[in-house]
């Protein structure tokens, strides 16, 4: 259904003809489903390392907790990637790097299918790792390069949106792939297949030229680029507001599965049915508050939205039971779903000439506030409760929304 909604919008490419290799009808109709068909690819993968840790585990004859590690090698090479992307951003083309991302998923697979130790198998998630970082990076980039603003909101939202597409297309059709061939299975016959249909679809639909812009790039390279960004006060304060905000956000999910756990003593199906209803919700908010960021602005929704994510993420662990904890749990989706699909109309245009360089460092920041979130959230959950953890979350979502509220500025509004 996604994908179909995103097939049927028109959009305009910005630019003149001259200055876009390339770019004819069918390719400005398939800009967009080709960035969700890429997005799509590189997180099945990663969807892997939830779903069969234990597999692996058995596998190659370790502990669940060195193969875990396949995960902590994953999130190194995000962060790794995501600074190089930062200067990589600057000196090739854009298209070029989501294509490069692309082909380490295409490698990963063929390497995890084949890999015969846990080691090669370690190599196959590090390309995991620099390959979705770099598509998601770009294509964010290239939607901001190449969309007007009236259709820059939508297709973020689409890409923002295919993250939980995924997950609920993925896990069952891994599931079946897992109990029919093995966990191994997946990566031949789901990841292969989806990543070389992407690469080609990209190769085929995505403009292959620069951009018309009316800001030039920065002279003088990724030295210009960085300090372009770090001049710039509205996008270090959407930078700083950025980690707080994945500090009270990204490990929601883990603490509220445990707590359903914990609290409420479900079992795990029931856990992974409240994940997919999320997940759904998800979808909808994304699209929805794509629709909305012109009438209102990315500023004005990513502050309330966030603002509303926190006061239901305390409230979720106040919860009196099961029922009540379900419906608070897919209100905070929501608003975490608008406040993220917002937050990423936000930044996106806060230093167009160095467009590249901010979605890099966005990436790293993001990854730093989910590991401070993570960090605090289990030493809370130790030293004290799900309640602590649920207030720790909420006052970090209200800081970050006091930041963007005071502190950036929403440069397609004045």
């Amino acid at each position: 259904m996604l994908l179909t909604d995103v097939a049927d919008e028109r959009f305009e490419i910005q630019g003149d003809h001259s200055q876009i290799a390339s770019v004819g009808e069918e390719e400005k109709r398939m800009f967009v489903p080709s960035l969700a068909i890429a997005g799509f690819a590189v997180l099945i993968p990663a969807l892997m390392l939830t779903l069969f840790t234990v597999d692996i585990a058995l596998t190659f004859h370790v502990s669940v907790g060195v193969a875990a590690q396949l995960s902590t090698v994953n999130s190194i090479a995000q962060v790794v990637f995501a600074l190089l992307m930062g200067v990589l951003a600057v000196r090739f083309r854009h298209k070029s790097l989501l294509l490069i991302g692309l082909l380490f998923i295409v490698a990963s697979a063929i390497i995890g299918f084949f890999a015969p130790t846990l080691v090669l198998m370690q190599s196959a998630f590090v390309l995991v790792g620099g390959g979705s970082v770099m598509v998601n990076i770009m294509s964010f980039t290239l939607v901001g390069e190449f969309l007007p603003l009236q259709k820059k909101a939508k297709a973020v939202s689409y890409v923002f949106a295919i993250t939980s597409f995924a997950s609920l297309v993925g896990i069952p059709v891994m599931g079946f792939l897992s109990d029919v061939g093995g966990w191994r299975s997946v990566f031949m016959f789901f990841v292969l297949p989806i990543s070389v249909a992407s690469l080609a679809f990209s190769v085929l639909s995505l403009p292959s030229g620069p951009a018309k812009s009316i800001d030039p790039e920065p002279k003088g390279g990724y030295v210009s680029s960085f300090r372009q960004v770090f001049s710039n006060k509205s996008a270090v304060s959407c930078l700083v507001g950025g980690i707080v905000a994945a500090a009270g956000t990204i490990s929601f999910g883990i603490f509220a599965i445990a707590f359903y756990r914990e609290h409420f003593l479900v079992p795990i199906d029931f856990t992974v049915g409240v994940m997919l209803a999320v997940s759904s919700v998800f979808i909808v908010a994304a699209l929805v508050i794509g629709r909305l960021v012109n009438r209102f602005g990315a500023k004005n929704l990513a502050v309330g939205s966030l603002l509303l994510s926190g006061i239901f993420t305390a409230a979720f662990f106040l919860a009196p039971n099961l029922w009540v904890a379900l419906v608070l749990n897919v209100t905070q989706a929501c608003f975490f779903a608008a406040g993220g699909t917002a937050f990423s109309c936000l930044i996106l245009d806060q230093v167009p000439q160095s467009r590249g360089t901010i979605m890099s460092l966005n990436t790293v920041c993001g990854s730093v506030g989910g590991a401070i979130g993570a960090a605090l959230g289990g030493g809370l959950l130790v030293l004290f409760s799900y309640q602590a953890v649920g207030f720790a979350f909420a006052v970090l979502c209200g800081a970050a929304s006091v930041i963007y509220y005071f502190l950036t500025k929403d440069p397609n509004r004045r």
